[in-house]
């Protein structure tokens, strides 16, 4: 589905789409179905044209938005809203899309291939730090049991964030905050094993979220909303794992928790609803899930080391400075570099060996991270009346430190990269008695010294 569209676009079926289905999970024709489109270019809803536009189908259940967007259209985001109901008497259902409208010399797709998809995914992931505190969290109304010595008292995810953040003089919450405090406020969880125990809660945390995608899955008796890649669980037998709410599909199974015992309930709805500004999420000792009042098990939100809560604060929106052509420029930067100085390997990033990813990717962050320092000194001079910096060598010396950390890690890229060549070329003459990894020496594990110098900032990233 495509979500950036040009003016004067006309929508197609595989466009702005929606499918609806019965508890079945089969497709089927609602009694009601309608759409209306609005411009928030400028951070307000404004209807364009008349609300309630029927659309077409192309299938049983299958409606899209057979709209042209206008000539005159606002640069920026749109939304869609669609409204439907099963049969006459059930309540209306919304269902909120959102697009993007951009200028007619715009790329709405920078890549070729899906190898280079691959790549732009991995860079962003490697320079924001793919950290669950940024993105993953549940609707604030969602309700949970907490435990208090022998007592259990019910709260939602937002009063308990409040109760644990300021101290309330109701007795009950005071009574939470302070077991919070001491470390013996418990929640219910369920270990990897599906054996159901209380568990210590460590932290409870408040997330933007307003730019995520949100759903509500339901069981029938209750239901649980949450963002698209906040993490619920499937039973795999032996053990329970971890799966994105929007991935889930009507009919699957989800883990529940029933008193004592872990149980599998069948979806009846996964529907995107429309954003709530601000979610909340736990972190939860050693299991990492927790068991809301609806009895669905979710997972929770990853806590790092407090020695590490400055690099986590600063990787936060790092990753999402750069647009996806911005990334494939860095990644082209990357393979010219690789390729200006012998031996030259022709490698595109169309033929880029999978051994290599990892040198490219860290030349094309170094490159990203470089472009990003420079923009940061320029902007952050501070001047005095004449003009002249007040702070230049400060700025230029911090500057300076970063691109030689990124530079140091690239100039042994290569060196992994140029031996490795000689290594596979000389593979094909007898006098090469020796193994691969003695004759590579030191960078017998390709990335091992990166993941090194980028453990306390990147974790995860160099999978």
């Amino acid at each position: 589905m495509s979500v950036a569209f040009q003016p004067g676009y006309q929508l197609q079926a595989s466009d702005l789409k929606i499918i609806i289905r019965n508890p079945s999970g089969v497709p089927v024709d609602p009694y009601y179905v309608r759409y209306s489109i609005f411009d928030y270019t400028t951070g307000m809803e404004v209807l364009m044209g008349v609300p309630d536009l029927i659309p077409a189908t192309s299938g049983t259940g299958q409606y899209y938005a057979n709209y042209t967007i206008p000539l005159d259209a606002n640069i920026g985001d749109w939304i869609i809203r669609w409204h439907f109901n099963e049969t006459p008497i059930t309540p209306l259902i919304e269902v909120v899309q959102e697009f993007t409208v951009v200028g007619v010399n715009v790329q709405t797709s920078i890549a070729q291939t899906n190898k280079q998809d691959v790549l732009v995914k991995r860079l962003r992931i490697v320079l924001r730090d793919y950290n669950p505190d940024r993105n993953f969290s549940i609707l604030g109304s969602e309700k949970i049991d907490v435990k208090v010595g022998q007592e259990i008292y019910t709260t939602t995810m937002e009063e308990l964030y409040n109760t644990i953040k300021s101290e309330y003089e109701v007795d009950n919450k005071k009574n939470i905050y302070k077991a919070f405090l001491s470390g013996d406020l418990l929640v219910k969880s369920v270990s990897k094993d599906k054996r159901v125990e209380w568990k210590k809660v460590l932290d409870v945390t408040k997330h933007d979220v307003q730019h995520k995608n949100q759903f509500r899955i339901s069981i029938g008796y209750a239901s649980c909303t949450a963002t698209g890649d906040h993490s619920l669980f499937k039973d795999f037998g032996s053990s329970i794992q971890e799966y994105k709410t929007g991935d889930f599909k009507v009919g699957e199974d989800i883990v529940c928790v029933d008193g004592e015992k872990v149980i599998n309930k069948k979806i009846l709805s996964n529907l995107q609803v429309p954003s709530e500004n601000y979610m909340y999420d736990l972190t939860v000792e050693d299991n990492e899930n927790f068991v809301l009042k609806s009895g669905i098990l979710a997972h929770n939100t990853f806590r790092p080391p407090s020695s590490e809560k400055f690099m986590q604060t600063q990787t936060q929106v790092f990753g999402y400075i750069w647009e996806d052509v911005e990334l494939y420029e860095f990644l082209l930067f990357a393979i010219d570099d690789l390729n200006s100085s012998p031996p030259v390997t022709g490698v595109t990033l169309d033929n880029l060996p999978d051994r290599w990813r990892s040198a490219i990717i860290t030349r094309a962050a170094a490159a990203a991270c470089s472009s990003a320092a420079m923009t940061w000194a320029i902007n952050s001079f501070d001047y005095s009346i004449s003009g002249v910096s007040l702070n230049l060598q400060d700025k230029v010396s911090s500057y300076q430190s970063m691109q030689d950390k990124f530079m140091q890690e690239w100039d042994q890229s290569r060196e992994l990269i140029k031996r490795s060549i000689k290594i596979i070329k000389g593979l094909n003459q007898p006098r090469y008695g020796i193994g691969i990894s003695s004759a590579l020496g030191p960078f017998s594990r390709p990335g091992t010294q990166s993941r090194r110098n980028w453990s306390s900032g990147a974790r995860g990233g160099w999978s």
